[in-house]
């Protein structure tokens, strides 16, 4: 069965949060979730894939502890070919019709992609963080990401998927050896987290 994502107007986006910011958006939570909840549709993903009037809403948590965040580099396996052989500091994904009922929707689905790609305790602290939305790439024009920090103690955090994908702990102070290689994502995010400027 085709899986069903959840969608959102690309202009409806813009009109609230900007078009085509480079740089994580700031946003205030309450208000985000219900906006993703008031105006979010499903449609199948094959479709929303080549649908540049409509955005995939994507939940999208770097894990951090103490100095360190946890880099995960994708091998060729992973299901999205554009993001292959590159290193990320978002673990997440699309939103789905599973996410349905109980707690809001984009809470249900960040939560369900964190667990299914990495062994993490389910009572991780988490703060959110804000709202990516970059034109500049094939991959942008079609996802918006929502992001959140996810803070790990004493370093338990590891990958489930270990065909998919590895992961480690790097110091941040070595970051910059992986930045170059990360997805687009991954360096506005990180830019955001570390106050420097994104390079692209």
């Amino acid at each position: 069965m085709e899986e069903n994502v959840l969608v959102i107007e690309k202009d409806r986006i813009g009109a609230v949060y900007g078009a085509s910011a480079q740089h994580v958006i700031e946003a205030e939570e309450e208000a985000l979730l219900a906006f993703v909840d008031a105006h979010g549709q499903f449609m199948p993903r094959n479709r929303a894939e080549t649908d540049f009037d409509k955005k995939q809403i994507i939940s999208y948590c770097m894990i951090v502890c103490e100095n360190h965040i946890f880099v995960t580099h994708r091998s060729k396996k992973q299901t999205e070919q554009r993001l292959h052989n590159m290193y990320s500091v978002g673990v997440g994904g699309h939103i789905c019709t599973d996410d349905l009922g109980g707690a809001g929707i984009m809470e249900q689905g960040m939560l369900r992609e964190l667990h299914e790609e990495v062994h993490i305790s389910e009572h991780a602290p988490r703060r959110f963080y804000g709202l990516i939305n970059d034109d500049s790439t094939e991959v942008g024009r079609v996802h918006a990401g929502v992001c959140y920090v996810i803070e790990a103690e004493d370093f338990a955090c590891s990958v489930k998927e270990t065909d998919k994908m590895t992961g480690e702990w790097v110091a941040i102070s070595n970051m910059r050896e992986y930045y170059e290689q990360m997805e687009g994502w991954s360096q506005i995010f990180l830019a955001s987290y570390l106050n420097v400027p994104a390079s692209r």
